[in-house]
């Protein structure tokens, strides 16, 4: 086929027409197609008859629901990237597969709160419409920002001494609470962390741990696959290690998990990628199910699995959302004066942290239930209205952030950003810009020296 271009590029006629193309596309529908089918399926036989004390239920949808529910989900791998172009691509895909695609089932089936059937299709389209407005960036072009030339030796050096004194402000103030304690014990760990970080140390602590997990690791790890460390992939697995056995926090122990997720999948630029970040997906769901051949062990370890994997990822965050929905249709919306500055102006009307605040309402002890833009940004600040321009904001700070990342190579900050894609979908936008660093990495991905693309 010749390869008719319009205006210098190859234009947008020839790349659907392609006949390769469309199948990669059909392909990637499909796979998209079965991860929701597994995750009916994980819901209904694994989530939900372990998981129920959170709140996880069932109900029997009508077949219009139904209907939507499949377009909802299909309609946006019709015309997402299929290759890997930009490193908010993984932020994006965790919204919409990892978020929204669990919660058009979550919605409809929780009993803590047990939404009418049109409220939680309501709240469902308001954030089809929403993760649509996220994904038009994808059309735009990016932004054009100034050019600054920093020297390889300076800005390396500047960022492993950063490092450097991330790490040793966690070790002196948080140093003494190592413990190597199991999984059921974590919440031990993460109680005497809170205290010591109480008596001294505070936000600065709290702000160092963060950035030396969400920032300074991943973007060593991502250097560590570009140089093919071995040396410095195990730097970074060990120093995830310490963060877990001082904080106890999951998402330390993930990390390693994640980042190299991120490695494999981004491997491929072309439109394996997104078949892979699907498949993978869809293979975490299905993973617990080869533990039926080990009998009663198996089956303990299956429980643990769900719980760590089904219930945190895939369930929990999207129950969340229910509840926000719940309690906000009940009690005054916050119009955003949580956030610093707004606060100054528009009065708080409760007395404690939102979170704890729905964790008394729901389960009656201080449970923090952290949700993301959607939810805490949108919902409670606003509901709908505020749900919409919430996407709105976020898809300006996506186009920002993959301007800003644009003189590194795609796969590089890809990998960089893998942490920060789990608070992305958990914790408010100001606070994932700020506290989980993403503002930060932006910065040092505008500023870092050229780094040559590597197949």
């Amino acid at each position: 086929m010749p390869n008719i271009t319009v205006g210098g590029r190859p234009s947008c006629f020839c790349r659907v027409a392609d006949p390769r193309r469309l199948q990669d596309r059909l392909v990637l529908v499909a796979l998209v197609a079965i991860y929701y089918g597994t995750f009916i399926w994980a819901y209904r036989e694994l989530l939900e008859p372990w998981q129920s004390f959170w709140g996880f239920g069932r109900s029997e949808l009508g077949v219009e629901y139904w209907i939507l529910n499949w377009m909802m989900v299909l309609l946006p791998a019709l015309w997402m990237p299929m290759e890997l172009r930009r490193p908010s691509q993984l932020l994006f895909m965790c919204q919409y597969l990892v978020l929204f695609v669990p919660a058009t089932l979550v919605l409809y089936s929780t009993d803590l709160p047990r939404l009418s059937p049109d409220e939680a299709l309501g709240y469902l389209l308001a954030m089809f419409v929403g993760l649509t407005i996220m994904q038009a960036i994808y059309l735009l072009p990016l932004v054009r920002l100034p050019w600054v030339q920093v020297q390889p030796w300076p800005f390396w050096g500047g960022f492993l001494a950063v490092t450097l004194a991330l790490l040793v402000l966690v070790v002196i103030f948080l140093g003494a609470n190592m413990q190597f304690i199991g999984l059921k014990a974590i919440y031990t760990v993460r109680r005497d962390a809170a205290q010591m970080l109480e008596v001294q140390g505070g936000s600065l602590v709290l702000y160092a741990m963060s950035w030396f997990a969400g920032v300074s690791l991943p973007v060593l790890f991502a250097v560590a696959v570009y140089r093919r460390s071995v040396l410095l992939v195990l730097a970074v697995l060990a120093a995830y290690g310490f963060l877990f056995g001082v904080t106890g926090t999951k998402t330390a122990m993930l990390a390693i998990v994640i980042l190299g997720a991120a490695a494999l999948v981004s491997a491929r630029r072309g439109a394996r990628f997104s078949h892979l970040f699907v498949l993978g997906v869809s293979l975490l769901l299905a993973f617990p199910v080869i533990f039926d051949a080990f009998g009663e062990v198996g089956r303990e370890l299956q429980r643990l699995y769900v719980s760590f994997v089904h219930a945190r990822i895939f369930g929990v965050p999207q129950l969340v959302m229910a509840q926000y929905i719940g309690f906000f249709a009940q009690h005054p919306e916050t119009a955003w004066s949580q956030v610093a500055g707004i606060s100054a102006i528009v009065a708080d009307p409760y007395d404690m942290d939102l979170p704890v605040t729905l964790g008394y309402f729901y389960y009656g002890t201080p449970v923090g239930l952290n949700a993301g833009l959607w939810a805490q940004d949108g919902i409670a600040a606003g509901g709908m209205p505020a749900l919409l321009l919430m996407s709105i904001v976020a898809a300006g700070v996506l186009w920002i952030f993959d301007s800003m990342a644009v003189r590194v190579p795609p796969r590089f900050a890809f990998i960089a950003v893998a942490v920060i894609g789990v608070s992305f979908m958990n914790i408010p936008l100001p606070t994932t810009l700020v506290s989980a660093g993403m503002a930060l990495l932006a910065v040092l991905m505008y500023l870092a020296p050229h780094i040559p693309e590597r197949r």
